[in-house]
């Protein structure tokens, strides 16, 4: 079934930024994520919830280092759902995440949103963004056509990074015939989100 939008004005945003934006929308009106990726000079919008062919990088034979880091930068633990004329209608929070790294607060604003929607938008946020982010890197040998967006299986035994991750960043080098590439990766739950301003 079709998604109905409201006529939406982005002025001043680039293009990946006005995609992001609506795939956000989507996945607040669905529950379904999706990425953008580039496949041979054509755009497509993969869902997350189709399981696409994974390459997959083994400790055992392609894999030579990992890193491994975590951040609370992008962590929110209480949402507050305004509606189209700055009236307040839900909010939802983690007390036990408040209780250990302080109020991290985000305030999102929908556009003709009835309380069980603001209700449904607060606690998708929430477990969203409720939690600790993590992020790995790897370096290995390279693989010519796999690319940011794609989805790669990790065995890292060092680390212990193991399962599906998305590549969030790409950097290929080839020295003296020799192809390594970079890759920072982001667990498969963790999708970018955007909020854009529009008219």
């Amino acid at each position: 079934m079709p998604l109905a939008f409201e006529k939406r004005i982005f002025r001043q945003q680039s293009v990946y930024d006005i995609i992001i934006s609506v795939l956000t929308e989507v996945t607040h009106k669905t529950g379904v994520k999706y990425m953008v990726r580039m496949i041979e000079g054509k755009l497509h919008i993969v869902s997350c919830n189709e399981r696409q062919f994974s390459w997959r990088i083994d400790s055992d034979y392609n894999l030579m280092s990992g890193n491994y880091s975590e951040s609370i930068n992008e962590m929110k633990n209480k949402i507050i759902i305004m509606g189209e004329k700055d009236e307040y209608l839900t909010e939802v929070s983690n007390s036990d995440l408040i209780n250990l790294y302080g109020q991290l607060q985000k305030i999102e604003k929908v556009d003709k949103a009835n309380k069980a929607d603001a209700n449904k938008i607060a606690a998708e946020l929430l477990e969203d963004l409720g939690k600790v982010f993590q992020e790995s890197s790897i370096e290995c040998i390279g693989i010519p056509s796999l690319k940011a967006g794609d989805e790669i299986i990790l065995n890292e035994i060092f680390l212990g990074l193991q399962g599906y991750f998305y590549v969030d960043k790409d950097a290929h080098s080839y020295t003296d015939g020799f192809h390594k590439m970079n890759l920072t990766l982001k667990y498969t739950d963790e999708v970018l989100e955007k909020e854009v301003a529009s008219q």
